[in-house]
């Protein structure tokens, strides 16, 4: 995961399984209490992963959907990538916390793949078969998902690219979207030498939503 310069924060791939955001929602007209991670005002980041090797898709546990109402649900509507340069949108889902999917998995997981510890919890393919498609999904008052973003590459170009995402959803019986300045880059290798520095720099200098 990378920061704005100044940010502190850990260059390269991120390694955690997904990450806490308490910032504050926006929405259309009345204000929605999701928050997503990755608002305006709170700063951009990145999360880059490598490219399968096998050509399989790739799995971004981007954030958790936190629901900050204390009396209303959350469902959703739609996602929509933002900025998308290389990249496709082939899935988007939820699990819970004892279900947790790891950053850059391939998917489908296979056993063998290496990517997780069944004995913490993390087992991949376990873990796969509980997902929720993001339509199907309901967060409870007070309550939290982790969001998961399938990409699958387009190109065989390195340091591919998201620039964020903006997602729409029900509350309080009204429709709300909320857009979140969380980049993602698929690079070509087994680590990131900082050959996509100058993409990270782009999308952590110039967040799509303000």
């Amino acid at each position: 995961m990378r920061y704005p310069q100044g940010h502190k924060g850990r260059k390269g791939v991120a390694v955690m399984t997904a990450i806490l955001f308490l910032f504050t929602s926006c929405s259309l007209g009345r204000q929605g209490t999701l928050d997503p991670g990755g608002l305006p005002g709170e700063g951009s980041f990145v999360v880059s992963v490598p490219r399968p090797a096998d050509g399989r898709d790739v799995a971004f546990t981007m954030s958790t959907l936190v629901n900050n109402s204390t009396t209303d649900e959350i469902t959703f509507t739609s996602i929509d990538l933002v900025g998308g340069n290389g990249l496709e949108l082939v899935d988007v889902f939820t699990v819970d916390d004892d279900h947790q999917i790891p950053v850059g998995m391939p998917v489908p997981p296979q056993a063998d793949d290496g990517n997780g510890d069944p004995a913490s919890g993390l087992d991949p393919v376990a873990n796969w078969e509980t997902r929720t498609p993001l339509i199907h999904s309901v967060v409870p008052p007070e309550q939290q998902l982790r969001l998961v973003i399938v990409l699958q590459p387009t190109s065989s170009d390195d340091c591919l690219s998201v620039r964020g995402y903006s997602i729409t959803y029900r509350e309080h019986g009204r429709s709300y979207a909320v857009t979140s300045n969380a980049g993602m880059v698929v690079f070509n290798g087994d680590s990131d030498d900082g050959q996509c520095d100058d993409v990270e720099d782009e999308i952590l200098n110039n967040p799509i939503a303000k």
